[in-house]
């Protein structure tokens, strides 16, 4: 799977309503590392088990085409108490852009290993 940047922006802006819990994030990623969430400009902390509206939780899309991501086509996040009407929710991929993966001369190597450094690339 590759990110297409022309057709995804990596950008998800919400208003919410009165204990609003979850969001949709609209965009590939590959691990939970590369999402940020923000609420009313404050980034929020990632925690599997968020117990306070300033901490989320990710529940991904699973890609079975290529395991070089850990979550394919999108997901959610879900906060661990319920915003306040009004509040902006803004969920950004935030990748670092360096080469992870060294390919030896000569030798063997995989090609999901290549793609997935393409793709992050």
């Amino acid at each position: 799977m590759s990110i297409v940047s022309a057709k995804q922006t990596p950008r998800n802006s919400y208003t919410a309503t009165s204990g609003q819990t979850s969001f949709n994030i609209g965009f590939e990623f590959f691990s939970v590392d590369d999402v940020k969430v923000y609420r009313n400009g404050t980034l929020l902390t990632y925690n599997a088990t968020p117990s306070a509206v300033t901490q989320y939780k990710i529940i991904g899309t699973v890609d079975s085409s290529d395991s070089g991501f850990e979550f394919g086509s999108g997901g959610s996040i879900t906060l661990g108490a319920g915003a306040t009407a009004g509040d902006i929710i803004v969920i950004i991929r935030d990748l670092s852009i360096q080469r992870v993966t060294d390919f030896v001369p000569g030798a063997s190597f995989s090609i999901e290993d290549l793609n997935t450094q393409l793709d992050q690339l």
